[in-house]
């Protein structure tokens, strides 16, 4: 399976190549056995004010076992874009511990991450030259339908992982449906 890595039209035509999936999960392995720190910059806004758009994460590449919950991760899961985001709760599904992860300025949480899947722990980003260690909590508290989201997550991942990828796929549209709804009808923008 391809990956593309950045539909980001702002980026160079190198940087939006495909990028061999099989490629990634080889070189992941060899960054986590390594226990290199490498940085990344980061794109997108799901992290809010604990790491904004545009900052340098340090990434502790290692083999994670015992994920902490409120630990900021990059991941790489399988069949999915490169992902940092906070670790809310810890579970198990098929026999193996699955992790759900949630930007902090998101209430939604993503499908369940496979802890193999975890390149690393973010330990540091870097604000105006200056590098900071990561907040260990989030800026805000989860609203109470970020805390409804993950609660049946958590639900159904205990009974089965697939069924709680399928949720998590059902509260991303009906999240973009209520934002669309909201557009035209409260808003009035098209």
């Amino acid at each position: 399976m391809d990956l593309t890595s950045s539909d980001d039209p702002n980026l160079s035509e190198k940087y939006r190549a495909p990028i061999n999936a099989g490629k990634i999960a080889a070189t992941a392995s060899l960054l986590k056995k390594s226990g290199a720190r490498i940085e990344s910059r980061v794109v997108g806004t799901s992290m809010g004010e604990s790491i904004p758009e545009g900052s340098t994460i340090a990434i502790s590449c290692r083999v994670v076992t015992e994920p902490e919950v409120g630990a900021i991760i990059a991941a790489i899961p399988t069949g999915a874009p490169f992902l940092t985001h906070r670790i809310v709760s810890v579970g198990r599904g098929r026999g193996k511990r699955h992790n759900l992860t949630r930007g902090d300025a998101s209430w939604l949480c993503d499908a369940p991450i496979a802890t193999e899947d975890i390149l690393g722990v973010v330990t540091h980003v870097e604000r105006e030259g200056t590098w900071a260690p990561v907040s260990p909590q989030p800026c805000m508290a989860p609203s109470f339908l970020a805390r409804l989201a993950q609660s049946s997550l958590q639900l159904t991942l205990a009974v089965d992982v697939r069924l709680a990828c399928v949720l998590a796929r059902a509260w991303s549209v009906s999240a973009s449906l209520a934002g669309g709804v909201r557009r035209i009808f409260i808003d009035k923008t098209p």
